[in-house]
């Protein structure tokens, strides 16, 4: 079965290629993915799936039936794009200004869509079903994957057990793929503040309550709490990424506006973050005189691997890639990733897929303008996602 799923994974590279850089050249943001997955439940209508869509209001799922009805596992891609504009000057660079698919998710479908094209051509040697979910939104803190679990893409056959990818740059090298083993992306939450104090002239601020310094004062505090307050190997990451307030030179302002993120890997370490930004926002502003507005969201759940199944991704990997191939990744991504809310419900491994390819020109971080990579990284995907499905449904220990 690896030599099959190895030898028809280089045979489609082709149709890879065509699939992810149509889909790179039409990008579709949030809940938008009208085109995008129009087209990939097509493909899999021409495979002679069963394919059902409108699944988290833009979602498609389409289902293999093996020669066993006994589990089923679930291989995820997500589809959308960022609001970022595209600098490459490739033929297939996006053609809708102001999107782009900075992150690799038309990677991510046309992996999970190879997979389903090269599994379907063995169904009848796959012991077990394999459900293929196209989620839309992962970019929209989590409603994607939340909206595909609410209409129940876990059930009808029930899903066991889950894989996802994404596509990744340095350190993990093209051809390669990364594995942590428990957390894997973290948690990421997001708050906006306001801060309102007392306007007036600058000349004379014993008249006034300055929102700005006030604002610094928080900004200092708070960033405390990573390097004072929380053990060092508990990775805790808080970033305030927007400051806005004032008019003038001469002008104290009335308010300040600030926004920031918090990435945590620990369901406690999460809550207790939250608590110490209040409590600091609040003991600053009442010495200080102002008041405040304070909106805290929860965003994605931490992504934890499974450590039973990610022993299993880890061992097929090497089996179809080669031991060279395969890092162990000593730590996690602070980066947030919906994937979480799956790996809250059923087991699930994040599956890392390297593109950092200096060689070739492919250095530059996901979101970035630039961001691109070879696709010889969807073979090497649909090699691994495909052979670890069938090593999955094929174990008595899961």
């Amino acid at each position: 079965m690896k030599e099959k799923i190895s030898k028809k994974a280089e045979e489609i590279k082709s149709f890879l290629t065509e699939f992810r850089r149509d889909l790179h050249q039409y990008p579709e943001l949030s809940f938008e993915e009208v085109r995008t997955s129009e087209k990939i439940a097509q493909a899999l209508r021409d495979m002679g799936l069963e394919v059902q869509t409108g699944v988290g209001k833009t979602g498609v799922v389409a289902l293999l039936k093996g020669n066993s009805e006994d589990k089923v596992i679930g291989l995820r891609g997500d589809m959308d794009a960022l609001p970022v504009e595209e600098r490459n000057q490739t033929s297939y660079a996006s053609k809708h200004k102001g999107v782009m698919h900075a992150c690799g998710h038309d990677g991510h479908s046309t992996i999970i869509l190879g997979a389903a094209r090269v599994l379907h051509s063995l169904r009848d040697e796959i012991p077990g079903n394999v459900k293929f979910i196209f989620q839309p939104a992962e970019e929209a803190g989590g409603k994607g994957a939340a909206g595909m679990i609410q209409d129940g893409v876990l059930t009808n056959p029930k899903v066991s057990a889950i894989l996802g990818v994404h596509m990744w740059p340095a350190p993990i090298r093209l051809g390669q793929i990364g594995l942590n083993y428990g957390p894997s992306m973290a948690a990421s939450d997001s708050f906006s503040l306001k801060i309102i104090g007392k306007g007036g002239h600058a000349a004379l601020p014993h008249m006034t309550i300055d929102p700005i310094v006030i604002a610094s004062q928080i900004i200092n505090m708070i960033q405390l709490i990573a390097s004072r307050m929380i053990d060092p190997l508990d990775p805790v990451v808080i970033s305030i990424d927007l400051v806005h307030g004032g008019t003038r030179h001469n002008i104290i302002a009335n308010e300040v506006e600030l926004r920031g993120t918090v990435r945590t890997l620990l369901p406690e370490t999460r809550t207790y973050v939250r608590e110490r930004i209040e409590k600091i926002i609040k003991g600053v502003t009442e010495a200080l005189g102002a008041t405040y507005e304070l909106t805290y969201l929860l965003g994605v759940a931490p992504t934890l691997n499974e450590p039973a199944l990610t022993q299993l991704v880890e061992e097929a990997s090497r089996e179809i890639l080669g031991d060279d191939q395969v890092l162990r990744l000593p730590h996690p991504h602070m980066t947030g990733e919906d994937f979480g809310a799956f790996c809250q419900t059923i087991p699930g491994t994040f599956i890392k897929i390297g593109v950092h390819s200096p060689e070739k020109g492919h250095i530059h971080p996901l979101h970035s303008p630039y961001f691109d990579f070879d696709e010889e990284a969807l073979v090497t995907g649909v090699k691994t996602v495909a052979y670890a499905a069938v090593k999955y449904l094929s174990q008595d220990r899961f």
